[in-house]
């Protein structure tokens, strides 16, 4: 899980200009979750594993679902009826037809049960 890190004390998340998501057992396993941070939707997944990440809740087709509508499994979100696929560590998209290749990712830490992403 190496997009989530664990920062020692609170002034290393301030530093990371880290912003505050909720608490990390609102965020359910195999479900993306849409929050808004700095005017921007974000998509946190949380896979089997445990492992947290957050990516830009962007639609891969113009008139398809959004990446918090898909279906999470292993590190990958996916929707089967338009034939695409992110990775949610790197955001890479596999879908010859799109011109989207890759959707922005972002770090994840967990301090003291609340969730935080990093938007730098």
């Amino acid at each position: 899980m190496k997009e989530q890190q664990v920062p020692v004390n609170v002034s290393e998340v301030i530093k990371a200009k880290a912003y505050p998501v909720g608490d990390e057992r609102d965020f359910y396993s195999l479900i993306g979750r849409m929050v808004t941070l700095q005017n921007r939707e974000i998509g946190v997944f949380r896979t089997s594993d445990g492992g947290l990440f957050a990516l830009d809740n962007v639609r891969i087709n113009p008139e398809g679902i959004r990446l918090t509508e898909g279906i999470v499994s292993g590190h990958t979100v996916y929707d089967p009826s338009d034939d695409w696929k992110v990775d949610l560590e790197t955001g890479d998209v596999t879908r010859e037809a799109s011109n989207i290749t890759k959707v922005p990712a972002y770090r994840v830490h967990i301090m003291k049960s609340k969730l935080y992403i990093v938007l730098a």
